[in-house]
């Protein structure tokens, strides 16, 4: 029976990573400043518009995300569109990737 030497060493390297996760000796990434956890942030989608432009449906989007979501860090517009109606425009929309800082956690990791 022939082994398949690459699946071979895929099974020893998830063997010892498996054992290195388990051992003490294994710490997650803590700021040596203040002994915390490192920052970890999120990426949300949010839609928004506007009746004048897309620069106002962005600082709009912003606005109302920034009211329910603390820690907002940046923004991407992934996409730009328009709604017309009679061959003018009647809307202005904008899909943007909002990216906010996740709460640290009141758990003490093991150390």
């Amino acid at each position: 029976m022939a082994i398949d030497r690459s699946s071979h060493r895929a099974g020893r390297f998830f063997g010892r990573l498996h054992q290195l996760l388990d051992s003490s000796k294994f710490r997650l990434p803590f700021n040596k400043i203040s002994g915390d956890i490192m920052t970890i942030a999120r990426v949300t989608e949010i839609t928004a518009s506007s009746k004048r432009s897309f620069d106002d449906a962005i600082k709009q989007g912003i606005k109302r995300a920034n009211d329910t979501i603390d820690g907002i860090t940046s923004a991407w517009v992934a996409d730009q569109q328009v709604k017309i109606k009679n061959g003018a425009i009647t809307e202005y929309l904008v899909r943007m990737k909002v990216t906010f800082v996740l709460k640290a956690s009141r758990k003490k990791s093991r150390k």
